[in-house]
């Protein structure tokens, strides 16, 4: 039970106290609505560490962000130049759920359970239209995903119908955008230089906004993964 939930359930914890009252009855609101937008988070793969942000000063000198002001946010385990972040949908963009915006509701829910909690949420979205195409003989994409695509790359059954799909064990793949996540079979040179082409053509292209990496990566036998080409 939280502390919140102990206060609440005195008859009457703040009767001498009204000017904290107020203040405990809003952080009951404030946790609330955190857990209201937990129902809405989704996970966002963005390139770079929000820890690297910086603002300028008034004095013109560059400052931190303060951790509360930084997004809630995840290394990707195969590239230090990526990170997973919750994002609550917020029509064709994402609003980033910030460190500061947690903590209210601490002890009622872990990081892994946030980070669970946002793929439980985007699987309901698209169990029902996830799909893989192939748009040469050799090279594969994702699509149905709400424009998440890549953020699957960290979801094992995914790699699953991945590698059923193109008979293969190991997978080199790419995710130029966040609408994009694209692969073909290690060990096909053709294919590899033309999934490398894709993968640039995407990152380039000015209709992919959400832009992640140009590099290629490898999904190896053994279910690790690691940057296969810069």
């Amino acid at each position: 039970m939280s502390l919140l939930d102990r206060f609440f359930r005195k008859k009457d914890p703040f009767k001498d106290v009204p000017a904290f009252k107020q203040i405990m009855v809003n952080v009951k609101m404030e946790e609330k609505a955190f857990l209201e937008k937990m129902e809405k988070i989704l996970p966002v793969i963005t390139p770079g560490n929000p820890a690297d942000i910086e603002i300028i000063s008034s004095e013109d000198q560059k400052q931190q962000l303060p951790e509360g002001s930084l997004p809630v946010s995840y290394p990707v385990n195969f590239d230090k130049d990526l990170s997973i972040n919750l994002g609550i949908e917020e029509g064709a963009n994402y609003e980033m759920l910030l460190n500061r915006q947690i903590v209210i509701a601490k002890d009622k829910v872990t990081p892994d359970q946030l980070v669970g909690k946002a793929f439980a949420n985007l699987f309901k979205q698209i169990e029902d239209k996830i799909s893989i195409s192939m748009i040469t003989d050799e090279i594969g994409m994702l699509s149905g995903c709400n424009n998440l695509e890549s953020s699957l790359v960290l979801v094992n059954e995914i790699w699953k119908l991945i590698k059923d799909k193109i008979r293969a064990d190991e997978i080199v793949f790419g995710m130029p955008a966040s609408d994009a996540f694209i692969f073909t079979a290690a060990g096909k040179d053709d294919a590899i230089k033309q999934l490398d082409q894709k993968v640039k053509e995407i990152f380039n292209d000015e209709g992919h906004q959400k832009k992640i990496s140009r590099k290629l990566y490898i999904f190896q036998k053994g279910g690790t993964t690691k940057i296969f080409r810069d």
